[in-house]
């Protein structure tokens, strides 16, 4: 329902910013769970390799990558076929040969000159802790936060939210939080309701002006939305619905058929009084015992 992206250069810096965020959320009234991605907890084994000391074997960063890539990759060596299915043939070092930083040191390696030495006498093998994944968006790094939400509406909750993290959480220079997820594409919809209600109501004046040619029937019809929007109203109070999209497009839906209802009765009230002037007894008198 609810989501906030943390935008900013460094990720050790966004996964503790997601971390208090988890706490400021949590004691929010509503949010059922609040989890923020752990962006900085992957285990990598990294090979930096020293570009002096491989020139002194002949060696260049190529070289030894190859080496690297059969070795704990693999390389596609050949395909086998078993009728219509196809498989790749992939050739690599034995398990016991890669299983460990101390045995990928001893990878042998094989100069210009035919000399073999270790992968430890050209590089450093190490464990380094990165990202597990890297998310990225405007050419920043991000890290996300998962926001459910339980007996409370979605508005209300991430103005309650902001609040709080405003007061609460001190966002370094160089970092951003945004507010994602259907609370997101709600503000996309109220934005585009806000233009679409008044045009709306703007295009049932024009029609009801052409039907009846008289400003006052129209105001007349026009005098039963208001009346409809508050029976709407009470009625989503006492269903216990939130307001959501969908029930905006409901009270769009409820001016039309209360617009419809006015111009029924209203045609049928000119029908009658043209009834009556015909016969002769245009009062209002003869109009009520008419209806």
């Amino acid at each position: 329902p609810v989501g906030i992206k943390i935008a900013g250069p460094d990720l050790k810096v966004i996964q503790g910013l997601g971390q208090q965020l988890e706490q400021i959320v949590g004691k929010v009234q509503g949010a059922s769970s609040v989890y923020a991605e752990r962006v900085a907890g992957g285990r990598y084994v990294k090979v930096d390799i020293d570009r002096l000391k491989a020139a002194r074997y002949g060696l260049n960063i190529a070289d030894v990558q190859a080496v690297l890539a059969t070795a704990v990759g693999g390389m596609d060596v050949g395909q086998t076929i078993e009728g219509r299915e196809r498989y790749p043939i992939n050739l690599r070092y034995p398990q016991s040969y890669r299983d460990s930083v101390a045995n990928l040191e001893l990878l042998p390696l094989v100069t210009p000159k035919g000399e073999r030495i270790a992968l430890a006498d050209v590089a450093r093998v190490y464990i380094s802790d990165e990202a597990p994944m890297l998310r990225s968006e405007n050419a920043r790094l991000n890290g996300w936060v998962y926001v459910d939400i339980r007996d409370r509406d979605i508005g209300s909750f991430v103005a309650e939210a902001k609040a709080e993290v405003g007061k609460q959480l001190v966002l370094p220079a160089g970092y951003a939080l945004t507010w994602s997820g259907q609370y997101e594409y709600m503000e996309r919809a109220k934005a585009r309701l806000a233009y679409v209600v008044p045009l709306t109501v703007a295009i049932i004046v024009l029609l009801l002006y052409l039907a009846f040619r008289r400003f006052q029937e129209v105001l007349l019809i026009l005098t039963t939305l208001p009346l409809a929007v508050v029976g709407g109203i009470w009625t989503v109070w006492l269903l216990d619905f939130n307001l959501s999209v969908a029930v905006g497009v409901g009270f769009i839906a409820l001016a039309g058929v209360a617009v419809e209802t006015g111009v029924l009765m209203l045609v049928y009230l000119n029908h009658a009084w043209d009834d009556l002037v015909a016969r002769g007894r245009p009062t209002l008198q003869g109009l009520h015992d008419a209806v």
